[in-house]
């Protein structure tokens, strides 16, 4: 029941997600999955880069960046040969932009609240979802 309200909740995210992102210069795809990779929004079809891996690396990476004593973490960017990958939790959801080696970060980092507030409902389904499982 759950999982079928979430999956009518998808095109319409997916959507916002290109809405909200449409102009940000060098943006190639914009990634929503649960902290374990799987995914549940793109906006993109292009399989250059493994999202998925991303996704789950990222909250492993991030749970360990929140343990230098310095607050929580909130955005990892990285910047890769031919790629540049902004990361940002809204749990259970990670979101992932990936852009050229000229993506507009600072566009990017401007849209990620107005992101977060459209996947509220999302959010809420699957921690709904991962409370039935466990």
């Amino acid at each position: 029941k759950n999982r079928t309200r979430m999956a009518s909740l998808v095109p319409s995210v997916e959507k916002y997600l290109i809405d909200a992102t449409k102009g940000i210069i060098g943006l190639h795809a914009v990634h929503v999955a649960d902290r374990d990779g799987l995914t549940i929004a793109k906006t993109s079809s292009d399989q250059k880069v493994n999202l998925s891996s991303l996704s789950s690396t990222f909250s492993s990476v991030s749970d360990q960046a929140s343990k230098l004593n310095l607050g929580q973490n909130k955005t990892i960017i990285t910047f890769l040969d031919k790629f540049v990958v902004v990361q940002t939790l809204s749990s259970p959801l990670v979101i992932t932009f990936v852009g050229s080696e000229n993506l507009n970060v600072g566009a990017v980092k401007i849209c990620i609240p107005k992101v977060k507030k459209s996947l509220a409902g999302l959010r809420e389904k699957v921690e709904s979802i991962i409370s039935s499982i466990q």
